[in-house]
């Protein structure tokens, strides 16, 4: 079954949280955290993620907090799974860094590649601003 993991769920949750804000406004992780019912500490490795990935940053200080590297519509749902899960596959063979013994005479191999690149083009449709226009419907 392809499921999205709670991980993913938070990051795009926080992504949002910080495509809402003002320039110059920061969000705290312990806040969002009590608002949305969230572990801190796992918020805080799903920030550490996406940040390493240059998808957030955070201003030190009383009123500091977290904030977007990039404008909302700069940033996809790609990016941001990426940044929590590495690179998206249906299913290993099709990756980069795999190789099948059995790849000469594979089926389903062309199959899965066709699947990965539509559902790659879909995640990379889907950014922060897009995301947000449909959450106001």
């Amino acid at each position: 079954m392809l499921q999205i993991n709670k991980q993913v769920d938070y990051a795009l949750q926080l992504m949002l949280a910080l495509s809402d804000l003002e320039k110059g406004e920061y969000l705290s992780l312990g806040t969002f955290a009590k608002t949305h019912h969230i572990s801190f500490l796992f918020l805080q490795k799903i920030a550490t993620k996406l940040r390493k990935s240059a998808l957030i940053s955070a201003k030190k200080g009383v009123n500091g907090g977290y904030y977007l590297v990039d404008l909302p519509k700069a940033i996809s749902f790609k990016h941001i799974l990426e940044a929590i899960e590495g690179s998206y596959t249906p299913v290993s063979c099709i990756s980069r860094e795999s190789s099948c013994a059995l790849a000469t005479m594979c089926k389903t191999q062309s199959i899965f590649s066709i699947i990965q690149k539509d559902i790659i083009f879909s995640m990379e449709k889907y950014t922060l601003a897009y995301m947000r226009r449909l959450r106001t419907k």
